[in-house]
């Protein structure tokens, strides 16, 4: 008969087994989830064209996936502008951050390239060219610097900034705080984002079940609100960063506004959410965004409310918040039809000589429509 001694020994063997598994278990799912959700974007030479190739990959094999998007010598995901002749063409040119610019997904399924190509099958009587000036990382002041820069080569008659839900807060960026974008006597305190507020979330396991929770929730069209960690607007603690922030970024784009107008060149915004305003089931950039556009008299469009509606099948990529193709997709469709479609026209010079067929984007014609 055992005595009491070798008894304890034996739970203790079994107790530090079950340990020992349970921290080879934890080492391997958080290996599983690194691989998954680990995050890499480099830039390289297609030795075919010689031109640089962004490629965004998220994850490792196998469960990675890549995305690559050609640059041309200014580093925006277009052509080269200096090889373009305006004619008696119409031109487009959206500006914007990573969400223009298509993190995430290959060059020609962003929605720019796709707002490109059912615009160009459609108005087989004009000639109607669009460009991406879509930027990662950038928010207004350099935005409007990019039209300025290629306004000579690309001649715009229309210029669609799209505005994203961190504008506000990359104001706060080091590249952003040049003197002369702070009013005077304004102070902006720096931002920590939700990623860095988590903690432990930095595990790889812990993001990786929280990107799959917030997934589950966005599809099943459950709410929960984190914007006081994401939104400046939404953080009752920091009001007068709010404040001094939307003063600041009022001032820019007033300034874009009038010196597009003094070019002769129309104006318009298209005002994009994160996915944690999706998550959350609210927009607190987007009143303001709405505001600005009123006061200025800029045509405007928002598609939050389109993506509050249309969860599932799922718009975002899932360990990225930039939209996947079908994000993509659906905004592209929301643009166009804004653009080409809606009543009163936002940009009347769009639809002159239009052709008598209207081509609807799910049956627009699927060849390049590049300059």
């Amino acid at each position: 008969m055992p005595s009491a001694g070798s008894k304890f020994r034996d739970a203790l063997k079994a107790v530090a087994i079950s340990v020992v598994v349970a921290v080879l278990a934890l080492v391997v799912a958080e290996s599983c989830a690194t691989f998954a959700i680990e995050r890499h974007a480099t830039r390289t030479k297609d030795p075919a064209t010689g031109r640089t190739r962004y490629i965004m990959q998220i994850g490792k094999f196998p469960w990675s996936r890549n995305s690559i998007t050609t640059l041309n010598s200014q580093g925006f995901p277009d052509v080269e502008f200096a090889s373009v002749r305006k004619n008696n063409c119409r031109h487009v040119v959206f500006v914007g951050d990573s969400f223009v610019f298509g993190d995430g997904v290959d060059g020609d399924s962003n929605f720019v390239a796709l707002v490109r190509r059912w615009g160009t099958a459609r108005m087989r009587g004009q000639c109607i060219r669009v460009f991406n000036l879509g930027e990662r990382g950038t928010t207004i002041n350099r935005q409007m610097e990019s039209v300025q820069q290629t306004f000579d080569m690309l001649s715009p008659d229309i210029v669609i900034l799209g505005q994203y839900q961190n504008d506000l807060i990359d104001l706060t960026a080091p590249a952003a705080r040049a003197d002369s974008l702070l009013p005077a006597g304004h102070e902006v305190g720096t931002w920590t984002n939700v990623r860095d507020r988590f903690g432990p979330a930095n595990l790889n396991l812990v993001r990786f079940l929280l990107y799959q929770g917030f997934g589950i929730a966005i599809k099943r069209e459950m709410h929960y609100d984190l914007l006081r960690h994401w939104s400046v607007l939404a953080d009752t603690t920091r009001k007068a960063d709010a404040e001094n922030l939307m003063h600041t970024y009022e001032g820019l784009y007033g300034a874009f506004a009038k010196d597009l107008a003094q070019r002769g060149v129309a104006f318009g915004v298209v005002i994009i959410p994160s996915k944690f305003d999706v998550l959350a089931g609210r927009f607190p950039e987007e009143a303001f965004f709405v505001e600005l556009a009123r006061k200025y008299n800029v045509p405007f469009m928002t598609v939050f409310s389109l993506l509050d509606q249309k969860r599932s099948p799922y718009a975002f990529l899932m360990y990225d918040g930039h939209f996947n193709e079908r994000g993509n997709r659906l905004v592209a469709r929301a643009i166009y039809d804004w653009m080409f479609n809606s009543s009163p026209a936002p940009f009347p010079q769009l639809r002159k000589a239009e052709a008598a067929t209207t081509v609807h984007p799910t049956k627009a014609s699927a060849r390049s429509a590049a300059p």
